[in-house]
């Protein structure tokens, strides 16, 4: 008998009424009138079909590509369980095959290896993608009706609580209306007293967990993997700085990924701000300056150049035509017409002039760099990071490019840490006294540090 995986999902979208355990019950029956024998079963509940990103999914995906396989081939209630995005449909049908692992839809008995399998396929990942496409319209249009009339869209909002609308007009299917909690309400506004009173966001958390002030998160049936208690983020509203690590591991869990560490925002930007300082003060930030300046010359040459020769053989030939008008003057007399006709060419020749001096290019000077200029500038906004963080954080984004965190095993201790690259823009070199045109340096400025650890 060949073995065989069963999958099954039930989406958050409650308007399917068929339960992990049917979609399952009916595969085993379907195994079982093909000799099929069920190898394994993977599953996820509550969990969206618009990604791919779920744990039973993942590990369906590693058993199949694992050698050797446990199961020959995959079946689903149908292919909407799998996914409703078209192209990951298609991907998937494409990989399993290139496996060796048939793809089989119960409710069709349609096979990805029967020569319509392609077609069908096609076919019902587009009709799948349509419905989610549908849906999230239908569901943003009553949210946003929801929201117009006064009503909760959902969410959790701390000092708050929600309770059916008062005589609803469709008492099966209530509204939510936010009311005060009271108790949570004091809580809110010690929080806002303690910080206008001096106190760091840290300090009240830590005090609020000491007297055992349930924290937004602490309620068990939260899902998502959390740390339970009061932090400086919470009670900050992401607080002063915020905390980087990896959006799949905190919405999704270690199944999905296993890096659970987190590393500061101020941490980070201490770090970038001593990287820029010293790498300002660098040769090669001067070799960089100096040819971003030598190409801004050279570009503001190729803009202005065409123009200039241009401009000039104009007013060469309107000299010409000058010369011309005032040699008819003299031979045939001079009168008023011939008195207003000289007058405007010499007015053309003029202008013509004025414009030549205005694209002409001077001789290029040499730029006198000041690097302790720009490290200056960076150590300005050092200070500015204590002070104002966001102001730093607009002041910085001027200058600098996205700097990306990287973890990666220390090669001594094996702990993960995070490096980092750190590029500027081509602004920055006007901090040293130099000039860029973005259009002609790299649009990704110097990209000359090396990763550094914060």
């Amino acid at each position: 008998m060949v073995p065989v995986a069963l999958y099954a999902r039930y989406s958050t979208d409650r308007q399917d009424s068929r339960s992990i355990e049917d979609q399952l019950r009916r595969c085993r029956a379907w195994a079982k009138g093909h000799d099929f024998q069920v190898a394994a079963e993977y599953q996820d509940a509550a969990q969206s079909g618009a990604s791919l990103n779920r744990a039973g999914m993942q590990h369906l995906l590693a058993a199949a590509r694992s050698k050797p396989r446990p199961f020959e081939a995959i079946l689903v209630d149908d292919l909407s369980r799998l996914s409703r995005d078209f192209i990951d449909t298609l991907n998937l049908r494409r990989e399993l095959l290139a496996l060796g692992v048939a793809l089989v839809d119960c409710a069709s008995g349609v096979d990805s290896r029967d020569k319509k399998g392609k077609l069908i396929t096609y076919v019902q990942g587009i009709i799948n993608e349509s419905y989610l496409d549908d849906l999230r319209d239908k569901t943003h249009r009553g949210l946003e009706g929801r929201a117009l009339g006064g009503f909760h869209t959902g969410g959790r909002c701390f000092g708050y609580r929600t309770v059916p609308e008062p005589s609803p007009e469709d008492p099966e299917h209530p509204r939510a209306v936010q009311q005060v909690d009271d108790d949570e309400a004091a809580i809110v506004l010690r929080v806002f007293k303690d910080y206008v009173n001096g106190a760091p966001l840290a300090r009240i958390a830590s005090n609020l967990n000491k007297k055992g002030i349930p924290a937004p998160y602490d309620d068990a049936s939260y899902p998502k993997p959390a740390g339970r208690g009061w932090s400086a983020s919470i009670v900050g509203a992401r607080g002063e700085w915020a905390n980087y690590g990896c959006s799949a591991h905190h919405t999704k869990g270690s199944t999905i990924c296993s890096n659970k560490k987190t590393i500061s925002e101020r941490r980070v930007t201490e770090s970038v701000m001593q990287g820029l300082v010293d790498y300002v003060q660098s040769p090669s930030f001067k070799a960089w300056v100096e040819e971003s300046t030598a190409a801004a010359a050279r570009a503001l040459a190729r803009t202005t150049g065409g123009e200039e020769l241009r401009l000039t053989a104009a007013v060469l030939a309107q000299a010409a035509r000058v010369e011309k008008t005032l040699t008819a003057l003299i031979e045939l007399g001079v009168t008023e017409a011939g008195r207003a006709r000289l007058a405007s060419e010499e007015k053309k020749l003029r202008d013509l002039r004025r414009q030549l001096a205005e694209v002409s290019v001077p001789p290029e000077k040499r730029v006198v760099l000041d690097l302790r200029q720009a490290a200056r500038a960076f150590e300005d906004i050092g200070a500015l990071v204590a002070v104002d963080p966001q102001a730093a954080r607009a002041r910085l984004f001027r200058y600098l490019n996205p700097v990306v965190l990287a973890p990666v095993p220390d090669q001594e201790t094996g702990e993960l840490v995070y490096n980092f690259d750190i590029s500027l823009k081509n602004d920055s070199a006007s901090l040293a006294g130099g000039r860029s045109v973005p259009s002609v340096v790299d649009g990704h400025g110097c990209g000359g540090l090396q990763p550094r650890r914060p």
